[in-house]
């Protein structure tokens, strides 16, 4: 299985891996040009091995949630304080120590 990456660009923002306990992880998140810095709070998805119609291949991966998803797999956080906090009560709602 492909790993998320602990750093990555997405939608214009840079994202930096600050914590991770299994399939939960702690992102910064910084849009360059500007100052201010969110955090967002993931259990991150598994996709499995697919081929697009193009014929472009896909290995098994792991994946940030949608949009869709967003409330129930996803949080931003006010700040990293809150960010840490909501890290520390999903890691405990999945039974992780």
């Amino acid at each position: 299985m492909q790993p998320l990456p602990s750093t990555f660009r997405s939608d214009g923002y840079d994202f930096t891996l600050i914590k991770r306990t299994g399939a939960v992880a702690l992102f910064s998140k910084h849009k360059r040009g500007h100052k201010l810095t969110h955090y967002e709070v993931v259990i991150i998805q598994h996709m499995p091995a697919q081929t697009l119609p193009g014929g472009y291949n896909y290995p098994e991966r792991e994946v940030m949630p949608t949009a869709e998803q967003w409330g129930t797999f996803g949080w931003t956080p006010i700040d990293l304080t809150a960010a840490h906090k909501r890290f520390d009560v999903t890691v405990r709602a999945l039974g992780k120590p």
